[in-house]
């Protein structure tokens, strides 16, 4: 998945990604059906212990700022446990996010 012209997700051919150990799939069960009808599609083995519903996604500049910062791995779910942390410092108030440059859920790529 390095070569952005051939991700290697096209239906019928081979998928690149061998080995996955955590898939978090809410909202993508199409595409997860279409990857299955690739020739080495991921097989989902078994549980690695837990079951979850959605994602998050981080930039290179929160990660690395939490963890040179305090040791914080903000990519690891105990991260976000406010008993011991305060995850909130690396990350903007939602307040500062533009909601005339935002679309309805059904209007984004991510609708099905």
């Amino acid at each position: 998945p390095n070569n952005a012209a051939d991700r290697g997700c096209i239906e019928g051919q081979v998928s690149y990604q061998h080995v996955h150990t955590e898939a978090w799939l809410s909202g993508y069960e199409s595409t997860w059906n279409a990857v299955q009808k690739l020739q080495n599609a991921p097989k989902a083995l078994t549980s690695m212990g837990y079951s979850g519903f959605v994602s998050s996604y981080f930039t290179k500049r929160e990660l690395d700022t939490a963890y040179a910062t305090e040791g914080l791995a903000l990519d690891f779910w105990t991260a976000f446990d406010s008993t011991w942390n305060q995850p909130w410092k690396y990350f903007d108030n939602p307040s500062v996010v533009n909601r005339s440059e935002t679309l309805p859920c059904s209007q984004s790529n991510f609708y099905e």
